[in-house]
C-alpha cells in the first residue's frame, strides 16, 4: 500500500491508480480501477486562462500527491496560485486560491508572461500538506524559501520562512526537513518542523 509518488507519475489511491491526463483535452487526471475496469478522464481543466487544447497540459502543469489513506490527492499548479484537493474519483473537495492581500502584486495570465507558484512536489502528512512556495515572475530570483502548512480541507495552518534557499525537499516521519538546493550540490539541510506540521 505504499502511496509515494513514482517515477512515471502513476499514484496509488485507496481504490485506483491516478495520473495527469497527457493529452490536455476533456479532463485533468485519468483514473485506472484496481478492481480492473475501463480507466476514465475525470475533472474538467480549469479555465483559469486563455489556453486550451494540448497546450493546456503545460499551462495547467502541476504536481500532484496522496493522501497517505489513498482517498484524496492535492494538485498543487505550477503556473497559478491556486492548488485543488480532491477525492480519489477525481471529485473536487476543494479549489483554493492562494492569496495574502497586501503582499503579492497582480500578476500576468501564463499565456503572456511566466510565472511559477508552486516549484516542488508538495509533501503530505495525515493532517497537513507541505508545499514549497516560489512566486516568482520572468526569471526573478529569490534568495529565501517559504513554506507552506496546508491541512486537508485547503486551510492554511502556517507559513515558514526559512533562511536558506532551497530547491527540492522532504519530510520525514517524526516532522524533521532535509532539503537541498541546485546550486550547492554537497549540501543537505536539516530542519525539525514537527510542531509545525
Amino acid at each position: 500500500n505504499d502511496r509515494s509518488i513514482l517515477n512515471n507519475g502513476l499514484l496509488r489511491l485507496r481504490d485506483y491508480y491516478i495520473k495527469l491526463n497527457d493529452t490536455g483535452y476533456k479532463g485533468e487526471y485519468v483514473i485506472y480501477p484496481l478492481s480492473g475496469g475501463e480507466s476514465r478522464i475525470v475533472c474538467d481543466i480549469p479555465n483559469w486562462c486563455d489556453i486550451v487544447g494540448p497546450n493546456a497540459l503545460f499551462a495547467y502543469a502541476k504536481y500532484i500527491v496522496p493522501h497517505p489513506s489513498g482517498e484524496k490527492f492535492a494538485s498543487f499548479y505550477l503556473n497559478f496560485r491556486k492548488f485543488r484537493i480532491l477525492k480519489q474519483d477525481g471529485t473536487i473537495e476543494y479549489d483554493v486560491d492562494v492569496s495574502f492581500p497586501f503582499e503579492m502584486p497582480e500578476y500576468e495570465q501564463m499565456n503572456r508572461s511566466r510565472f511559477m507558484a508552486y516549484a516542488s512536489y508538495p509533501h503530505p502528512t495525515n493532517n497537513s500538506i507541505v508545499a514549497l512556495w516560489k512566486n516568482l515572475c520572468n526569471g526573478e530570483t529569490s534568495s529565501y524559501t517559504e513554506l507552506q502548512v496546508w491541512d486537508w480541507n485547503g486551510k492554511l495552518k502556517r507559513r515558514l520562512i526559512l533562511d536558506r534557499y532551497i530547491s527540492f525537499f522532504t519530510v520525514d516521519t517524526d516532522g524533521v526537513l532535509y532539503a537541498c538546493t541546485m546550486n550547492e550540490p554537497g549540501v543537505i539541510y536539516r530542519a525539525n518542523l514537527s510542531k509545525y506540521i
